[in-house]
């Protein structure tokens, strides 16, 4: 894995919202940001998180949607349905060669994944502790997902 490999976006409900407008046909990075509500900087982070986890593609700086990103875009947002496409596509990504533990059962600390990132793909420390918690997020959006759909689906409690 390289260092590039490992995203610095921390929403991915902006990745989505950036899948999302790359599907619209949005190519212009002013458009971009606006549509998801980001920073031009911003948009660059959360694209490239979508390609790195498979929700889109960039050939010839042209952007497409991918199978896996038009799954995703057929779920409702903050749906159990998203969660399972993109821990789909988390699994899936090269991310897993350096941080498998990051969507077990068990969570990874930060002082693991920052570990594992300073020593596969040799990020700085600093560096590496700014993308664990961006991974962080992500797990900690999709266990909140995948808790709220749980919760929805209990029966009341008896008094």
């Amino acid at each position: 894995m390289e260092s590039i490999d490992v995203p610095e976006a921390r929403s991915l409900e902006k990745v989505r919202a950036v899948v999302q407008a790359i599907k619209d046909g949005v190519k212009d990075k002013t458009k971009l940001a606006d549509r998801a509500e980001l920073t031009d900087r911003h948009v660059d982070y959360h694209r490239h998180a979508a390609r790195v986890i498979g929700l889109v593609d960039e050939q010839n700086e042209k952007w497409k949607v991918t199978k896996l990103g038009n799954e995703l875009l057929g779920t409702t947002a903050r749906s159990p349905q998203e969660a399972a496409v993109l821990q789909r596509a988390i699994k899936g990504s090269v991310l897993m060669e350096t941080v498998p533990s990051l969507l077990d059962v068990v969570p990874p600390t930060l002082d693991s994944l920052a570990e594992a990132l300073t020593e596969n793909p040799g990020l700085s420390p600093s560096t590496a502790r700014k993308r664990a918690r961006a991974l962080l997020a992500w797990r900690a959006y999709l266990r909140e997902i995948t808790t709220e759909a749980t919760l929805d689906d209990e029966p009341p409690s008896e008094p």
